[in-house]
Protein backbone atom coordinates (compact mmCIF):
# COMPACT_ATOMS: atom_id res chain seq x y z
CA UNK A 1 0.00 0.00 0.00
CA UNK A 2 1.08 3.32 -1.06
CA UNK A 3 2.43 5.54 2.19
CA UNK A 4 0.26 8.52 1.69
CA UNK A 5 -3.17 5.28 1.97
CA UNK A 6 -1.35 4.53 5.07
CA UNK A 7 -1.24 8.15 6.21
CA UNK A 8 -4.82 8.89 5.04
CA UNK A 9 -6.08 5.69 6.86
CA UNK A 10 -4.20 6.76 10.10
CA UNK A 11 -5.54 9.81 10.18
CA UNK A 12 -9.45 8.25 9.45
CA UNK A 13 -8.66 5.97 12.82
CA UNK A 14 -7.25 9.06 14.32
CA UNK A 15 -10.50 10.84 13.65
CA UNK A 16 -12.92 8.01 14.32
CA UNK A 17 -10.83 7.70 18.02
CA UNK A 18 -11.73 10.99 18.74
CA UNK A 19 -15.33 10.59 17.68
CA UNK A 20 -15.57 7.86 20.19
CA UNK A 21 -13.54 9.81 23.17
CA UNK A 22 -15.94 12.73 22.44
CA UNK A 23 -19.08 10.39 22.17
CA UNK A 24 -18.19 8.79 25.86
CA UNK A 25 -17.10 11.88 28.05
CA UNK A 26 -20.20 13.38 27.02
CA UNK A 27 -22.54 10.64 27.64
CA UNK A 28 -20.89 10.40 31.05
CA UNK A 29 -22.92 13.64 31.87
CA UNK A 30 -26.17 11.92 31.14
CA UNK A 31 -28.33 10.68 34.11
CA UNK A 32 -28.03 7.55 36.02
CA UNK A 33 -30.74 5.37 35.96
CA UNK A 34 -33.25 4.84 38.70
CA UNK A 35 -34.02 1.69 40.76
CA UNK A 36 -31.40 -0.18 39.08
CA UNK A 37 -32.17 0.32 35.18
CA UNK A 38 -28.51 1.06 33.00
CA UNK A 39 -29.35 4.98 32.66
CA UNK A 40 -29.62 7.65 29.30
CA UNK A 41 -25.41 6.88 29.03
CA UNK A 42 -24.46 3.52 28.74
CA UNK A 43 -25.28 2.98 25.39
CA UNK A 44 -23.75 5.74 24.12
CA UNK A 45 -20.84 5.06 26.74
CA UNK A 46 -19.87 1.59 25.30
CA UNK A 47 -20.58 2.96 21.25
CA UNK A 48 -17.74 5.58 22.39
CA UNK A 49 -16.02 2.86 24.25
CA UNK A 50 -16.33 0.38 20.99
CA UNK A 51 -15.37 2.74 18.83
CA UNK A 52 -11.93 3.90 20.08
CA UNK A 53 -11.72 0.00 20.36
CA UNK A 54 -11.98 -0.40 16.35
CA UNK A 55 -10.30 2.54 15.80
CA UNK A 56 -7.02 1.80 17.63
CA UNK A 57 -7.16 -1.77 16.14
CA UNK A 58 -7.59 -0.34 12.41
CA UNK A 59 -4.80 1.70 13.58
CA UNK A 60 -2.07 -0.73 14.67
CA UNK A 61 -3.02 -2.86 11.83
CA UNK A 62 -2.53 -0.10 9.28
CA UNK A 63 1.17 0.39 11.15
CA UNK A 64 1.79 -3.05 10.27
CA UNK A 65 4.18 -3.80 7.28
CA UNK A 66 2.47 -5.24 4.11
CA UNK A 67 4.76 -7.55 1.86
CA UNK A 68 2.87 -7.19 -1.26
CA UNK A 69 3.28 -4.85 -3.72
CA UNK A 70 0.04 -3.72 -5.04
CA UNK A 71 -1.80 -1.20 -6.11
CA UNK A 72 -4.93 -0.26 -4.28
CA UNK A 73 -8.17 -3.09 -4.82
CA UNK A 74 -11.17 -0.95 -5.53
CA UNK A 75 -13.16 -4.40 -6.79
CA UNK A 76 -15.56 -4.07 -3.47
CA UNK A 77 -16.33 0.01 -3.68
CA UNK A 78 -19.46 -0.86 -5.63
CA UNK A 79 -20.63 -2.73 -2.88
CA UNK A 80 -19.90 -0.38 -0.28
CA UNK A 81 -21.71 2.11 -2.16
CA UNK A 82 -24.60 -0.04 -2.42
CA UNK A 83 -24.60 -0.80 1.30
CA UNK A 84 -24.08 2.84 2.51
CA UNK A 85 -27.16 3.63 -0.32
CA UNK A 86 -29.21 0.69 1.58
CA UNK A 87 -28.40 1.51 4.81
CA UNK A 88 -29.67 5.51 3.93
CA UNK A 89 -33.04 3.93 3.16
CA UNK A 90 -33.56 1.83 6.00
CA UNK A 91 -33.18 4.58 8.20
CA UNK A 92 -35.00 7.15 6.33
CA UNK A 93 -37.86 4.68 5.37
CA UNK A 94 -38.00 3.92 9.58
CA UNK A 95 -37.68 7.32 9.99
CA UNK A 96 -41.02 8.20 7.27
CA UNK A 97 -42.88 5.68 7.38
CA UNK A 98 -42.09 4.24 11.00
CA UNK A 99 -42.14 0.45 12.10
CA UNK A 100 -38.67 -0.37 12.63
CA UNK A 101 -39.29 -4.12 13.12
CA UNK A 102 -40.62 -4.66 9.59
CA UNK A 103 -37.80 -2.74 7.31
CA UNK A 104 -34.86 -4.50 9.92
CA UNK A 105 -35.25 -7.94 8.41
CA UNK A 106 -35.92 -6.03 5.28
CA UNK A 107 -32.48 -4.33 5.49
CA UNK A 108 -30.97 -7.58 6.86
CA UNK A 109 -32.26 -10.16 4.20
CA UNK A 110 -30.98 -7.43 1.26
CA UNK A 111 -27.87 -7.28 2.83
CA UNK A 112 -26.94 -10.47 3.82
CA UNK A 113 -28.08 -11.22 -0.02
CA UNK A 114 -25.88 -8.64 -1.24
CA UNK A 115 -22.39 -9.78 0.42
CA UNK A 116 -22.95 -13.28 0.17
CA UNK A 117 -20.48 -14.42 -3.01
CA UNK A 118 -23.42 -17.70 -4.54
CA UNK A 119 -26.80 -17.22 -3.71
CA UNK A 120 -28.56 -20.50 -3.83
CA UNK A 121 -31.79 -22.04 -2.07
CA UNK A 122 -30.05 -22.80 0.82
CA UNK A 123 -28.18 -19.88 1.15
CA UNK A 124 -31.40 -17.78 1.12
CA UNK A 125 -32.78 -19.90 4.07
CA UNK A 126 -30.06 -19.14 6.17
CA UNK A 127 -30.10 -15.68 5.28
CA UNK A 128 -34.17 -15.59 5.93
CA UNK A 129 -33.66 -17.30 9.08
CA UNK A 130 -30.74 -15.28 9.89
CA UNK A 131 -32.35 -12.04 9.07
CA UNK A 132 -35.37 -12.76 10.95
CA UNK A 133 -33.81 -13.97 14.27
CA UNK A 134 -31.23 -11.55 14.62
CA UNK A 135 -34.71 -9.22 14.23
CA UNK A 136 -36.28 -11.37 17.09
CA UNK A 137 -33.58 -10.76 19.02
CA UNK A 138 -33.32 -6.90 18.99
CA UNK A 139 -36.92 -6.82 19.51
CA UNK A 140 -36.83 -9.02 22.73
CA UNK A 141 -33.85 -6.87 24.15
CA UNK A 142 -35.05 -3.59 23.34
CA UNK A 143 -39.19 -3.91 23.54
CA UNK A 144 -39.36 -6.48 25.97
CA UNK A 145 -36.22 -6.37 28.17
CA UNK A 146 -35.67 -2.84 28.03
CA UNK A 147 -39.07 -1.43 27.37
CA UNK A 148 -38.00 0.65 24.46
CA UNK A 149 -40.64 1.49 21.79
CA UNK A 150 -39.53 1.89 18.38
CA UNK A 151 -41.79 3.64 15.71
Amino acid sequence: MRPMMKAANLVVYALLAIIGYLTFTSSQSLPEGLFGDIGAGAFPSILGLSLILLALVGGFSELKPTYTNTSADLSHLKQWFVMLFLLCAFITSWQLLGYFFIWLPLFLLISFCWFRAALSARNLIIDVMLSTGLTAGAYGLFVITLGIQFG
